[in-house]
């Protein structure tokens, strides 16, 4: 019984709300829901747009890295083919020794 009078102080009594007032509290809460969708609506409009420019813009830098790569394949084409040619010569001027092998060896022997 001690304890009974202190949380009866404890409990707090709320004011009455008329019905008039929570209609207006429900309408001013679909008007701030709609205007959120509106933003909402909005937002995912802008992201769209933001989406397809950023595609854009990386299928043009694709496309420029593959044009480097061609551009890289074909000077490595050429690379390649002037090695092959300089290898060719090398084994060219090789045969020809192996083939001529009294004349360049003259020299030598007019030593000896």
């Amino acid at each position: 019984m001690l304890f009974l009078p202190g949380s009866i102080l404890a409990v707090e009594v709320a004011p009455h709300i008329s019905d008039c007032e929570i209609i207006e509290k429900l309408v001013g809460l679909k008007v701030g829901q709609s205007t959120l969708n509106q933003q909402i609506t909005v937002l995912r409009e802008d992201m769209k747009a933001g989406q397809d420019a950023l595609c854009s813009e990386m299928n043009h830098r694709f496309k420029f890295i593959d044009q480097r790569f061609e551009a890289l394949k074909s000077q490595y084409d050429r690379i390649w083919n002037l090695i092959l040619v300089v290898l060719a010569g090398i084994m060219g001027l090789i045969g020809f020794i192996i083939w001529d092998q009294k004349t360049a060896f003259k020299p030598l022997e007019k030593k000896y």
